[in-house]
């Protein structure tokens, strides 16, 4: 039977609305929709939900149906609302490929990490591998492009990448790191050694412990990127570098680990330092190995501590003198405040909650560990002669000492 003309023609304007107009109009919706203060909003809610951090963002964009695109994004303290990380462009792009495991992208361009609050970010990634609401049963890639810090020491990251994914144990990240000199235009040079570190969720430890890895013995990173493991390194002057490798697992109580490795340009007057002005003035370079920690409380290392050419208070001499039972070489000047010296070098012991030191200076006599004309201060007269770890943190009279001293201190009740 054939229809007539007007009814063929109201069934091609049907079709013409249903297929052509609808979908172009529902188009023009969307776009300008998802552009819309309402939409950011929910968007940076969804965002803020999955990742229990406060997002913020200026723009979003979706220049492919499975790529989202925001625009100057800040990552905040969802209590104390500071920030934790800014970011110029973060890119997400979600591809199926054909297999159980989906593939997502993350892309993160221009960002500064704020070490100030870098409780709030480690508790952030802590957070991530322990729910993963934003990656579970998901593969992740993972890059950023130019990232910095906001310390004293600056250092930028010219690339960075590396991979999230569920495995048998729980979960696991493993990250390239390549600093400013190692890159050229964003592209990592295969070359050069990258810092690397490893990150894993252990879902089948009892209990559940969050375990990292960080090896810098190729690249010496600031030494601020470690302290959130062992804070007491937080009384190292934010111009000091770490090159070593870091261990450490936190099953709840807080972390223990291990760290071995040479921290240079250390400001010793950042760690000396009382009544308004510092005791000692000098830089120095500490080497450690194999120092462990249990919650933040040094249990055993050995290592060595070298400076040059500084100054150092005469009622800082007397009390390491007198408190750690060293010898006093007698040759300052009882009149004078403070005390020029040519090298200090010495190495120490850590066991079971006591140290001991051995003179190294060198060209001049065996045991001396502050050397200025003649010998300042030399190792115990008893080479077994021991003081508490917590008599040597004393002497640290660092603005927020009274916290490390407490952490120094064995407690009677620990099971450890």
């Amino acid at each position: 039977m054939r229809l007539r003309d007007k009814i063929r023609r109201r069934i091609a304007r049907t079709v013409l609305a249903v297929f052509g107009w609808l979908p172009l109009v529902a188009l023009i919706f969307i776009a300008f929709f998802i552009r819309s203060k309402t939409y950011i909003e929910w968007s940076e809610s969804a965002l803020t939900n999955a990742l229990e951090m406060q997002v913020n963002f200026e723009s979003f964009e979706r220049p492919r149906w499975d790529t989202s695109r925001f625009e100057r994004v800040t990552l905040s303290d969802p209590e104390t609302g500071e920030p934790v990380l800014k970011c110029a462009l973060l890119e997400v792009e979600h591809q199926h490929t054909g297999t159980p495991i989906p593939l997502l992208r993350i892309r993160l361009r221009d960002c500064k990490i704020y070490m100030d609050n870098s409780v709030s970010l480690w508790s952030f990634v802590h957070r991530s591998f322990a729910h993963r609401r934003l990656w579970k049963n998901m593969q992740v890639e993972f890059s950023a492009v130019n990232a910095y810090f906001n310390s004293c020491n600056s250092q930028k990251i010219r690339f960075m990448s590396g991979t999230l994914k569920d495995v048998e144990a729980g979960a696991e990240g493993v990250f390239a790191i390549y600093l400013e000199d190692q890159t050229e235009a964003g592209n990592a040079a295969e070359s050069n050694d990258p810092v690397r570190l490893k990150i894993a969720r252990l879902t089948n430890a009892s209990p559940v412990t969050t375990t990292i890895a960080l090896d810098a013995s190729k690249r010496p990173v600031v030494s601020g990127m470690i302290s959130h493991w062992y804070a007491p390194l937080k009384r190292l002057s934010g111009k000091s570098s770490f090159q070593g490798i870091v261990v450490a697992a936190n099953a709840g109580a807080g972390w223990d680990g291990s760290v071995t490795g040479e921290f240079n340009n250390v400001d010793l007057s950042q760690m000396f330092f009382k009544a308004g002005r510092a005791q000692l003035v000098a830089n120095a370079k500490i080497t450690i190995d194999n120092g462990e920690f249990i919650d933040q409380r040094l249990i055993s290392a050995r290592g060595r501590v070298d400076a040059q050419n500084g100054v150092i208070d005469r009622g800082l001499l007397d009390t390491l003198i007198t408190q750690l039972h060293l010898s006093g070489g007698g040759m300052f000047n009882p009149d004078s405040g403070a005390t020029h010296f040519k090298q200090l070098a010495f190495g120490f012991d850590v066991q079971n909650e006591m140290i001991s030191f051995t003179g190294r200076c060198s060209s001049c006599p065996p045991g001396t560990i502050i050397n200025g004309v003649l010998p300042l201060v030399r190792e115990p007269l008893n080479p077994s002669e021991k003081s508490p770890v917590a008599v040597a943190m004393k002497t640290f009279s660092y603005a927020d000492s009274q916290q490390y001293i407490q952490v120094a201190q064995p407690d009677a009740n620990s099971t450890r």
